[in-house]
Parts: structure tokens; C-alpha cells; sequence
């Protein structure tokens, strides 16, 4: 695959040339990592079904709150899993490095969830279609270098591109979470970090992850 020194010039190589989405080889890897690492996602995904208990009972007001701390939650898990897969040194505090670069992680998620929600107020499908374009947009802030506005555009253009095979990987990620929830909400315990886990090995495979600059951190300075 050719290469390019930016993020925009990757995606519209895959846009222009397609791309092989090797769906197994994700969930297999992603299946991999979290079972060697389950006491520390488990532990996390615990940690934030508890917040979300206190917030939920505060009723528009807790569904607020969780919005706003959704963002960096999420990208948490991405970069937990990076730092895994990269074989760097990682803690349970790196679960919040996303708390670091609040406002464009809020802001993205803020936007999925509100654009997804309209898609769910419509019905099941089109709330499930809206979701699956909009599945890369936490991964292209987090490490894609580019804003709120280009994380949309280009997560669309990703999925639209392979839309049947993007589907079946979502179809998946929904049906293993759905075995989570028939367990009592036990199995999302690993359920959840596996579905970002494979959501993570897909998009570095696709799109590529540059090394950082510094500490081997994602750079968002130009978010500044």
C-alpha cells in the first residue's frame, strides 16, 4: 500500500482504491489482548458501569452528565489498547488519559451520540446504520491528528466505501455485546473492551497509527 504522510491522504487512498476489511483477524486480535489483560479491562468497565448507575437515577440530567465524560472514556479504552498493542508500558491511569484532551473527545462524542440518536428516534435500522458510519470518528481524534468536523466526514467515507462489510462487522459487535447483556450485564465486563479493542486493530489496519512525537502519547496540539 502506498504511503502517506497524513491521515486525509490514507483515507482517500482507501476510498479511492478499496480496501480488504479482514474482520476475523481483528477480533481475533482484539479477543487475544483482552483475555490477557481481562482483571485490568474488567476492573475498568466496572469502574465506569458504577458511574453510570449514580448518574442514570439523576434521570436527563444523569444522561447529561454521562455525555459529557463519555468522550474521553471511550478513547480511555483506545489508547489502553494501543499502548498494549505497541507493547509500551501501561496502568490503570492511562484508562483516563483521555481526561487530558477533554474538550475535542467530548465534542466528538457529544456529536455521535446526538446524530445517532436521531438515527434510533427514527428506528432500530437507521439508528444502527448512523452508528456504524459514524464508527470511526473516536479512533480519528484520538490518533488521526484531525478535528471534530473531518472525523465525521472521513469515518463515512471509510464505511460507505466497504458498506456490506462494515455491516457485518458491526452486525458482530452488536451480537457479542448482546451475549453480554444475556448474562446478567456480566459478559460486557469483557465484551465491551473486546468491541473496542476489534474497533481499534481494524482501524490501525486500515488507516495506520503514526508513532507520536513524545512519551509515546497521541498528539492533540492542534486542538490548541
Amino acid at each position: 500500500m502506498e504511503t502517506f504522510n497524513s491521515t486525509s491522504g490514507k483515507i482517500n487512498l482507501l476510498v479511492n482504491h478499496g480496501y480488504q476489511l479482514r474482520s476475523m483477524v481483528y477480533f481475533g486480535q482484539a479477543l487475544d489482548l483482552i483475555k490477557r489483560h481481562i482483571s485490568l479491562f474488567a476492573s475498568f468497565t466496572l469502574v465506569y458501569f458504577a458511574f453510570l448507575f449514580m448518574v442514570l437515577r439523576l434521570a436527563e440530567i444523569g444522561s447529561f452528565l454521562h455525555v459529557l465524560v463519555a468522550g474521553p472514556i471511550s478513547a480511555g479504552y483506545y489508547l489502553v489498547v494501543h499502548r498494549i498493542a505497541k507493547g509500551q508500558e501501561f496502568n490503570f491511569e492511562n484508562f483516563f488519559d483521555g481526561f487530558k484532551r477533554y474538550l475535542p473527545l467530548m465534542g466528538a462524542a457529544l456529536a455521535a451520540n446526538f446524530l445517532t440518536s436521531i438515527g434510533f428516534m427514527l428506528y432500530i435500522v437507521p439508528g444502527f446504520i448512523i452508528a456504524l458510519l459514524l464508527i470511526f470518528v473516536m479512533p480519528l481524534v484520538v490518533f488521526g491528528k484531525i478535528d471534530l468536523l473531518q472525523s465525521l466526514k472521513y469515518s463515512l467515507m471509510i464505511v460507505w466505501k466497504q458498506f456490506w462489510e462494515m455491516s457485518k462487522f458491526g452486525l458482530v459487535l452488536l451480537l457479542i455485546n448482546l451475549a453480554g447483556v444475556m448474562t446478567f450485564g456480566i459478559g460486557l465486563l469483557f465484551t465491551l473492551p473486546m468491541s473496542f479493542a476489534a474497533i481499534y486493530f481494524a482501524y490501525s489496519d486500515l488507516v495506520g497509527i503514526e508513532e507520536e512525537k513524545s512519551e509515546n502519547k497521541p498528539d492533540f496540539s492542534h486542538f490548541r
